[in-house]
């Protein structure tokens, strides 16, 4: 749907509620809350917190139509409000929740004395008196030859310096926040008969959203008919209303009447063509209408209001931008931290690798380390998805794995042990494929075991190269008691083995194209005997292949030949 055409979608000026961890794992960390919010220790909970004293699934908060409550699970320390135990209690705001030794703090936005804003559905309505926003500025820079006396002079100079005022004031900040809700207030200066107004902005689905609000008659709740906010969406122009509980135009009065409108006056917020909020104010004054010349001036004040709120949001934006590079500088440090920064030189074979992230951050990981006996074991794999949430279930893949290679007495082994720790422990519908390789550099002997992963390529001294047709597995943290086999083979001298992850065999070019399998086993056939020919030559057929194109995912690979 296209912005600032057509009716526009709006969300009721329904209240919202939020969890404040005062004390625990992410203290002072704040929770929106949706219709349903488990907490508990276990990955999957909509509020996680790691903490071995509370339950997997300890407690339940729902959103009823009478307000949110909160419900223990059957956990073993138990659910306490305000000090009390409790099964099943309604929350009020401010209420402390402890669950072990995390200590929620339940704060309702509808329960806290602000004044809320509320869309009543309204049929269509005929014609309005309404201006745009050039017409208003137009009112405001009237030819002054068509000016007559000293009192029109001054009344113009006056509402020109009151624009130039309200837009250094709500341009001298960048917070939006503050920036609505100054402007508002100036609204209630500037239109001294205003008892009641709001800004309502766009959110990223494109519905209005009420974002700040003020009235003379404290707490309560203003209402405004969906065909006002249609009617200045549609149009793009400010409009005017004097006694709308009369106005055919708003004929579903049942809004006017409950606030009690007598005059309003509302306009668009426009960024460009596009139209990024509302602003509205009324009275309920039978002796104090808003004129058109106050529509002139509103007009014209919501112009410098909306060029506001487009900058602040801007800036809005690029904090955020700026935010999410620095974590994900931080992540790709991290993530580096795992890997290993060189693998082991080793006088009776070759090793070779090849590392690159499609983005700052990724989930392909490899490892070589030598065990006590001498065995060197390798492990390379794929995490499902991108970003950060794959970076660090990489890092756990990557660091159980060495533990377990050295525990366990084959890749199987290892590969079922570290299958077991992650189920329950990783986000639902994450896991990983792997490969788990143990070569005696003596013997030449190559133990593999799958785990949903690419199968490995093998390519003999004579230039023969092959896939490699492992028993599959599934991938880790799928499924329980995950099975796992063992395959062996004997490696002469010269011949090499290839990891790989599906970076490579998915790079596509320009046409959308895949490299494929089959490119892959060329590539491999042609190079030179031994670990560093074969991950260049790849390498470089899929450099060759792609061209300019971006690549979209991770490439990593592997090799190891006896000398």
């Amino acid at each position: 749907m296209s912005r600032g055409r057509g009716k526009m979608p709006v969300t009721q000026g329904a209240g919202m509620a939020e969890l404040l961890i005062i004390s625990g794992p992410g203290e002072g960390k704040v929770v929106t809350l949706g219709e349903r919010c488990v907490i508990g220790r276990h990955g999957d909970c909509d509020l996680h917190v790691p903490d071995d004293t509370i339950s997997r699934r300890h407690a339940v908060i729902v959103r009823e139509e009478d307000g949110y409550y909160i419900e223990d699970l059957g956990s073993s320390n138990g659910t306490f409000v305000n000090g009390s135990p409790v099964s099943r209690v309604k929350l009020s705001h401010r209420d402390t929740i402890k669950l072990s030794h995390t200590v929620l703090s339940f704060r309702d936005r509808t329960e806290t004395g602000e004044t809320k804003v509320a869309v009543v559905d309204s049929p269509p309505t005929h014609d309005s008196t309404i201006i745009s926003t050039e017409e208003a500025i137009s009112a405001l820079m009237q030819d002054s030859t068509a000016i007559e006396s000293v009192d029109e002079l001054q009344d113009l100079h006056q509402k020109l310096l009151t624009v130039t005022r309200f837009s250094e004031a709500v341009r001298s900040t960048l917070d939006l926040k503050t920036l609505l809700k100054r402007a508002i207030s100036l609204m209630f200066e500037i239109f001294p008969q205003t008892e009641r107004g709001f800004v309502m902005l766009t959110d990223d689905e494109g519905l209005l959203k009420p974002m700040a609000s003020q009235s003379k008659f404290g707490e309560g709740e203003i209402t405004v008919s969906s065909t006002v906010l249609d009617t200045i969406v549609r149009q793009k122009k400010a409009i005017l209303s004097n006694n709308p509980i009369a106005d055919t135009r708003f004929v579903s009065g049942q809004s006017i009447v409950k606030g009690g409108m007598r005059s309003l006056m509302a306009a668009p917020l426009l960024s460009g063509d596009e139209v990024i909020g509302a602003i509205h104010i009324d009275t309920t004054r039978p002796g104090a209408p808003f004129s058109s010349d106050d529509l002139a001036l509103f007009g014209g004040l919501a112009d410098q209001a909306a060029v506001a709120v487009a900058n602040a949001r801007l800036h809005d934006n690029l904090l955020k931008r700026q935010r999410l590079e620095q974590e994900l500088s931080i992540a790709q440090t991290v993530q580096r931290s795992f890997l290993p920064r060189q693998l082991p030189c080793h006088e009776r074979v070759d090793i070779a690798w090849h590392y690159a992230l499609a983005y700052k951050v990724g989930g392909d990981f490899y490892d070589l380390i030598e065990l006590d006996d001498g065995t060197l074991a390798l492990s390379i794999g794929d995490v499902s998805g991108k970003g950060i949430p794959a970076a660090l279930l990489m890092a756990k893949t990557i660091s159980e794995m060495r533990i377990f290679a050295h525990s366990e007495k084959s890749p199987a082994e290892m590969l079922k042990v570290v299958n077991s720790t992650m189920l329950g422990a990783i986000s639902p519908g994450m896991f990983v494929t792997a490969v788990g390789c143990f070569v005696d550099p003596v013997t030449g002997q190559a133990t593999m075991s799958d785990a949903g992963h690419n199968p490995p390529l093998l390519k003999r001294a004579s230039g023969k190269a092959e896939f490699l047709e492992l028993e599959k597995g599934f991938p880790l943290g799928v499924v329980d008691e995950g099975q796992y086999a063992n395959s062996r083979i004997q490696l002469g001298s010269k011949d090499t083995l290839l990891f790989y992850t599906d970076g490579i065999t998915d790079a596509a070019n320009a046409s959308d194209v895949a490299f494929g399998p089959a490119r892959l086993v060329e590539a491999v056939s042609a190079a030179r005997p031994g670990a560093k020919s074969v991950v260049d030559v790849v390498l470089a057929a899929v450099g060759d292949f792609v061209g300019v194109t971006r690549p979209f995912d991770d490439i990593t690979m592997i090799a190891i030949s006896p000398k």
